[in-house]
């Protein structure tokens, strides 16, 4: 009983699933198991928590009210089978992508973490291209916190064009390493994002780009202050 009732309040909370006339028998069937539990634990003298035969009737009468209307609002649900992408979890891509991009990302660059979440979760539901849209805008929102923690009287670029980031931090004389995986960024795989006739063929190529973009922002982020320095 323990376990049960953790289960359905998790399988019934947020209905995630979609479920119709299940959801009303298993509200039925959670608040039973409510009952006979709490039953159960105010009865000091029944220490192997046995079961009256109404308490187990109406148990075994709500949970075969319940499976018979699951399985068929299971028949007719929306349910989608995603299959692994790589050494990823699909279900942390899909839930939590952020956690495939630099630990500090969200702390020092909250600004790029909406697009980092909608990358992983493209990446999952196999949406390559629309995920290298996400991780470029990702991308450069830490190349623009980068420039303004390198050089904070510096205006930002008139063009908003990445290369003109990217002659910007040669300007301003960022380490050449950083530099170069912008440029690459730039050159081999933002601008073929940008036109229709080419896009991203599959996940291992999203993959491909995030590796280059996360090694990218490895380079910058220490350079930017978190909220705590700037307080």
């Amino acid at each position: 009983m323990n376990r049960v009732i953790p289960a359905l309040q998790s399988l019934l909370g947020w209905n995630t699933l979609g479920l119709r006339s299940s959801w009303h028998k298993g509200q039925e069937l959670l608040k039973i198991s409510k009952e006979v539990f709490d039953s159960i634990q105010d009865d000091q003298g029944n220490i192997g928590g046995t079961l009256e035969m109404n308490q187990l009737t109406s148990l075994k009468t709500a949970f075969t009210n319940f499976e018979i209307t699951f399985k068929a609002d299971l028949a007719v649900a929306n349910l989608y089978v995603l299959t692994s992408k790589g050494a990823f979890d699909t279900g942390i891509l899909a839930e939590f992508g952020i956690q495939a991009f630099p630990d500090d990302l969200g702390k020092k660059v909250p600004d790029a973490v909406n697009d980092a979440q909608q990358a992983g979760r493209c990446i999952a539901f196999d949406l390559p291209t629309s995920a290298a849209f996400h991780m470029h805008r990702a991308h450069e929102a830490v190349v623009h916190a980068y420039f303004k923690a390198l050089v904070p009287t510096e205006k930002s670029p008139e063009r908003q064009a990445l290369s003109a980031w990217v002659q910007a931090l040669e300007k301003a004389d960022a380490p050449k390493e950083i530099v170069a995986a912008v440029r690459d960024i730039n050159t081999l795989h933002r601008n073929p994002v940008l036109h229709p006739e080419h896009t991203l063929k599959d996940s291992g190529e999203a993959i491909a780009l995030l590796g280059s973009i996360h090694t990218s922002m490895r380079y910058m982020l220490p350079t930017i202050p978190g909220k705590e320095q700037l307080s």
